[in-house]
């Protein structure tokens, strides 16, 4: 009978607290350091934010896509406000950015960048261990044309202990799949998408026209 008692008053207590309890949110991005828009979108849809912390120092920080005519932007943390930054080796071209990631691709211990882009080439950037980088899209095997890519999602996906990757793209010629890169664990890729069954069919999704 006690051992009722106890757990209906615990159920009832957590009930009540839950119900009553809130979280808050205040904008602070500006007061923080943060300041800085998307622009306009090709694409359609938003684009891309990473929160990472690509300086190692312990702190998450941020980095924004861009649309067109924009550069993507690097946002150092630090201890809770930020500064905008640039960052050696990295060509911030003017095209539509469409996700930014932060990935130890050569494990190294130090975050690498690939950067999917809309209407542009795709870009892959190797941390040279000082935190600079170098430019080793076409050296490690991806394509280096215009795709309308989408994003781009990492995962080892045969648990080699390498990275390898999956690109989806919105290819308005109805002529481009998406494509899965294996990581040859030697710093460079391979197209693995016909092998591993990925369909060869144009994923492209949706077309808009405005009035």
């Amino acid at each position: 009978m006690i051992k009722k008692i106890l757990l209906a008053f615990i159920f009832t207590f957590t009930l009540n607290y839950n119900s009553h309890a809130q979280i808050s949110f205040t904008e602070s991005a500006v007061s923080l350091g943060v300041e800085t828009n998307y622009g306009f979108i090709l694409g359609g849809f938003g684009g891309g934010i990473s929160f990472c912390d690509f300086d190692g120092d312990g702190w998450d920080d941020l980095t924004f896509s861009t649309a067109n005519g924009t550069e993507a932007k690097f946002f150092k943390n630090n201890s809770g406000t930020f500064t905008e930054i640039f960052l050696s080796g990295i060509t911030l071209e003017t095209n539509e950015t469409r996700q930014i990631t932060w990935v130890d691709y050569d494990n190294d211990a130090d975050k690498d960048l690939f950067i999917a882009t809309f209407d542009g080439s795709n870009k892959l950037y190797q941390n040279n261990g000082s935190f600079s980088f170098a430019d080793v899209t076409a050296a490690s095997g991806f394509d280096t044309a215009l795709r309308t890519t989408y994003g781009c999602s990492w995962g080892d996906y045969n648990n080699d202990g390498y990275l390898d990757a999956f690109l989806t793209f919105r290819d308005p010629t109805f002529s481009y799949p998406n494509k899965l890169y294996k990581n040859n664990g030697n710093g460079t890729f391979s197209d693995v998408s016909t092998s591993v069954g990925i369909d060869s069919e144009s994923h492209v999704s949706v077309l808009f026209s405005f009035f």
